[in-house]
């Protein structure tokens, strides 16, 4: 039920604009060319294009965004460079205005700018199965294109892991020392705990682009999820060192401190990666970890005072999804300490949420799925496992078959259900159809196990949690817990 984290924040791995980054192309328009073109009638504008192309696939969005404004303003009818300010931008706002003009000027650039921003409005509607068809046809016309099949390779669901690998494969044979398929391809390496080829992925990505940050800030990525951590925080190190406005790293840095328990080092980070920010979000997602922090610890007022902060933020920058973040970290705050009064009013804030702002379809289809999740627990702890059923029914009456997200939302409702109701085994093979990467199922996964005498699957599902080292939304409620849990079987 953790799928507000998947929603909330940018995701480095895939990063959320990459379906349309990766689309940063060479060429010019006109007649069918071997890559996708870059329809524009100012050279001016093609060069601020290439140059924020550059800094999109380092990482560096805030200050490719700059050079993208200035290619529409030198050609106003340039339709990527609206695509990309779109999705650089740190407005929400701003972004939806910039997105709508790259949208009516798609008719009249050339069919793989045309792809690409359709295929980028399909992901923003949640279409992903037009999307990757979209995507499809991109690399099918322009089959020499390396960045068609770095998209490609981006676009492809979790379920097709062997063709994501190929077509970063196939981007890389095209061009052997194009950096940004070596890092999605170690991510996917990492992903499928193929440790070795992931390092040896990022190994090339940094030495393609050595004075870059984002490289070492993968590679810490890497041995953070092997558990390594003091070794990642080296490498964090590296990556904000060459470049102190890539605060991922500091803020990365800070989180790892606080897996290792040393909280004020954390703190101290995050106060100083605040002072650094640039952006309301960027500052908002500092005082969130900072509120997890506390969370981790266990100070749970603390954690609540930081909360407040970030909404009020939030609040004033008119960032809805922030705003939606920070009342359902403190729905989770109120839940986890049994507090159900004040868990109950922040349900129905949650839902006005829903209510009062717009959020683009994407957003909402992973918000429902979170709704879903605590009204579910909520009726659960009022002790009315009826209704918990009847919620879930509901739900999957109303579930597409193709919706893969809603299905294992569906399971991992029923699991927390049937655990409470004491039927362990039913609520395993529920957590099994689950959300595969959901330290919270795993968590109680493993304490039906451990109520069914299945100790050694309890203590794999356990040492999974207690290393987990991802910092999502409820591992903070669990992490603890699961540290003693795991430390009474040994």
């Amino acid at each position: 039920m953790e799928v507000l984290h998947s929603a909330r924040k940018l995701i480095k791995r895939i990063p959320p604009f990459a379906l349309a980054a990766a689309l940063l192309l060479s060429g010019c328009g006109g007649a069918k060319t071997t890559t996708i073109p870059i329809t524009t009638s100012s050279e001016e504008a093609r060069a601020e294009f290439i140059s924020g192309r550059t800094l999109v696939e380092n990482l560096r969005y805030l200050e490719a965004h700059q050079y993208f404004v200035q290619a529409t303003e030198k050609d106003p009818r340039f339709a990527l460079a609206f695509l990309y300010t779109a999705q650089t931008s740190a407005s929400p706002a701003e972004g939806q205005r910039f997105f709508r003009r790259a949208v009516e000027l798609a008719p009249h650039v050339s069919e793989g700018e045309r792809l690409m921003i359709l295929a980028r409005q399909a992901g923003i509607n949640d279409n992903r199965e037009k999307q990757i068809t979209l995507v499809e046809q991109l690399v099918e016309s322009y089959p020499k294109d390396k960045r068609a099949h770095w998209l490609l390779g981006l676009a492809y669901n979790n379920d097709r892991l062997d063709a994501r690998v190929a077509e970063m494969k196939k981007a890389i044979k095209l061009d052997q020392n194009f950096a940004p398929a070596y890092n999605n391809l170690g991510y996917l390496y990492f992903n499928q705990e193929e440790y070795k080829k992931a390092e040896k992925a990022f190994s090339k990505y940094i030495k393609l682009i050595p004075d870059e940050a984002n490289p070492y800030d993968s590679m810490a990525d890497l041995y953070t999820g092997m558990g390594q951590l003091e070794k990642a925080n080296e490498f964090y190190a590296q990556a904000f060192e060459r470049n102190p406005q890539f605060t991922v790293s500091l803020r990365n840095i800070a989180r790892n401190q606080v897996f290792l328990r040393r909280y004020s080092q954390a703190r101290d980070n995050l106060r100083r990666a605040l002072d650094l920010e640039q952006t309301n979000n960027d500052r908002i997602e500092d005082l969130l970890l900072l509120g997890r922090s506390y969370m981790y610890e266990g100070h749970f007022p603390e954690a609540l005072e930081s909360f407040d902060e970030a909404l009020a933020m939030a609040k004033k920058a008119n960032l809805p999804q922030r705003i939606m973040q920070m009342h359902y970290s403190k729905w989770a705050i109120h839940w986890h300490l049994g507090d159900l009064e004040k868990a109950d009013e922040m349900q129905v804030v949650l839902g006005a949420d829903l209510e009062t702002y717009d959020y683009i379809p994407a957003f909402l289809n992973n918000v429902t799925k979170a709704m879903f999740g605590i009204k579910v627990l909520m009726a659960i702890s009022h002790d009315d496992p009826a209704g918990a059923h009847r919620i879930i029914e509901d739900f999957q009456a109303a579930l597409a078959d193709d919706d893969q997200g809603g299905q294992e939302a569906y399971h991992s409702a029923m699991l927390a259900v049937l655990y409470y109701q004491g039927d362990y085994q039913a609520a395993i093979e529920h957590a099994q159809q689950g959300e595969p990467a959901s330290a919270f199922l795993f968590y109680y996964q493993a304490l039906a196990h451990k109520q069914l005498g299945q100790i050694d699957e309890a203590r794999q599902l356990l040492d999974k949690v207690v290393n987990w080292n991802r910092d999502t939304d409820l591992y903070p409620l669990i992490r603890e817990e699961a540290i003693q849990a795991l430390a009474d079987l040994k």
